[in-house]
C-alpha cells in the first residue's frame, strides 16, 4: 500500500506555527472534495498527471513529483527520505500530504518551483502577494531560488540607502506591484524571515500611512503592538528631528562668498517657512521635505545653492542612517 508522509519537524523557528505542526490535524476532507478543487491546481499547471505525492492546502490538492519537491527543497527532501508508515490517506492511489499553509501561497510556492521562468525572470511588477509567499514558504520549506529572488526585491524596495529610496520615485521599473498598506505586510515578512536589514525602511514607510489604515486597515492585524507603538514613536522622533533640522537653517547665516545675503536669506527662510507648516501634515516625510528644501536653492545664489545642497545631503542620509535607532530595530 502506498504509504502517507508527514514532514520532520525542521530546526528553524517557524511562525505563527509551531514547527510541529505543518501537518493539519483536522478532519480528513473526503477525495470527492479534495477532486471538487482539483482545477485551481490543474488552472496555474501545478497539477501533473504522473505526479506521485498529492500536496492538499486547505482541502486544494496539488499533484506533484517528491523528485521535483526534493530537488528544491530541503526540507521536502527530509521527508520523503524518513520510512513512513503505511497509511490509507490516498487520493487516486496517491499518498496524500496536508499542509497547514494558505492554498494560494502553497500554489505560488509550487508555480515558482516548477515554473520559475514566470517569476524569477520578471523585471517588472512581481505581485506583492507571490513576494509573500516566495519569501514566507521559502523559508519555512528552504526552497532558496523562491526565497532569494523575493529577498532581492524586498530589499531593492525597502533599501538601506537612502539614494536608492529617492531613485524609486524616477524609476519605471519597479520590482514589485505595491500598495502603501503593503509596508505593514513588508514588516511582518521581515519579522518571520528574519530580514532585519529592511525593517528600517518598512517601518519608515509604515509612518507615511493613517491612523486609521494603521489600525484598521486590511492588513493591520499583522502589525503587533509593539511594533505599532515603534512607528508611532519613530513617526514622533522624524518630525521632531525634521524640525530642528528646519529651525537650525532658518538660524544659519548666509554661505561665505555670498554676494546677496539679504535676499538669500529672505529665500530660505520663506522656503523653510513651507516645509514647516507642511510638516504638521506630513509628519516627517523625507523624500518631500528632501526635494522642497535642494530645490530652493534654484533661488539662491551659488554660494548659498552648494552650501544648502551639502546640508540637505548631511542631514537626510544622516537621518535615513537612524533610522534602525528611531524604530528600535536591532540589526
Amino acid at each position: 500500500m502506498p504509504q502517507a508522509y508527514s514532514l520532520p519537524k525542521p530546526n528553524y523557528f517557524l511562525a505563527p506555527r509551531m514547527a510541529s505542526e505543518h501537518i493539519s490535524k483536522k478532519r480528513k476532507t473526503r477525495c470527492k472534495d479534495l477532486h471538487s478543487n482539483a482545477f485551481r491546481a490543474k488552472e496555474e499547471d501545478v497539477w501533473f498527471d504522473d505526479g506521485n505525492i498529492v500536496l492538499v492546502a486547505e482541502d486544494t490538492p496539488f499533484r506533484v513529483h517528491k523528485g521535483v519537491l526534493a530537488a528544491k527543497s530541503e526540507i521536502f527532501r527530509d521527508t520523503f527520505s524518513v520510512p513512513q508508515p503505511e497509511y490509507d490517506d490516498l487520493l487516486d492511489g496517491i499518498p496524500i500530504l496536508r499542509l497547514l499553509d494558505n492554498w494560494v501561497d502553497v500554489r505560488n510556492m509550487l508555480v515558482g518551483m516548477y515554473h520559475s521562468d514566470r517569476y524569477l525572470e520578471l523585471k517588472d511588477g512581481m505581485e506583492f502577494s507571490v513576494v509573500k509567499s516566495f519569501s514566507c514558504l521559502g523559508t519555512k520549506y528552504e526552497v532558496k531560488a523562491i526565497r532569494q529572488e523575493a529577498i532581492k526585491r524586498l530589499r531593492r524596495c525597502y533599501p538601506t540607502s537612502f539614494k536608492r529610496y529617492l531613485a524609486q520615485a524616477v524609476e519605471h521599473v519597479h520590482p514589485i506591484k505595491m500598495t502603501p498598506t503593503d509596508a505593514m505586510e513588508a514588516v511582518h515578512i521581515a519579522r518571520l524571515c528574519d530580514l532585519p536589514d529592511i525593517l528600517p525602511s518598512a517601518f519608515y514607510q509604515c509612518t507615511r500611512l493613517s491612523m486609521q489604515k494603521l489600525l484598521e486597515g486590511p492588513q493591520s492585524s499583522l502589525i503587533s503592538t509593539s511594533d505599532l507603538r515603534a512607528i508611532l514613536e519613530g513617526r514622533r522622533k522624524l518630525a521632531i528631528s525634521s524640525i530642528i533640522f528646519l529651525k537650525d537653517m532658518m538660524l544659519k547665516s548666509p554661505a561665505i562668498g555670498c554676494m546677496s545675503p539679504d535676499d538669500c536669506s529672505r529665500e530660505i527662510r520663506n522656503g523653510l517657512s513651507r516645509v514647516w507648516d507642511d510638516l504638521v501634515e506630513t509628519a516627517g516625510d523625507l523624500a518631500s521635505e528632501y526635494h522642497t528644501v535642494k530645490l530652493m536653492g534654484d533661488s539662491t545664489c551659488v554660494s548659498c545653492a552648494l552650501s544648502l545642497e551639502w546640508e540637505c545631503e548631511r542631514y537626510y542620509q544622516e537621518t535615513w542612517d537612524r533610522l534602525g535607532e528611531y524604530f528600535n530595530v536591532r540589526p
